[in-house]
């Protein structure tokens, strides 16, 4: 669940809930690698804080999630 934005010395962050955790993903956050925000296999493709989404890809498929 997306539940936020923050944006610091040009980098950008999405606040988010996956299961049981809350923290943020970053345009470099990969599911299994270096988050476990993201379900294994998962990367953040954009974090796009003018139209409140970020955009996931994972299986070969981008998925927009919008801010709740």
């Amino acid at each position: 669940k997306l539940t936020g934005f923050l944006s610091t010395n040009n980098k950008q962050y999405a606040l988010v809930n996956y299961k049981d955790k809350s923290g943020y993903l970053t345009s470099n956050s990969q599911g299994g690698i270096n988050t476990d925000l993201l379900p294994e296999g998962a990367k953040v493709k954009e974090i796009n804080i003018k139209n409140n989404t970020v955009i996931v890809v994972f299986d070969d498929q981008s998925y927009e999630i919008f801010l709740d």
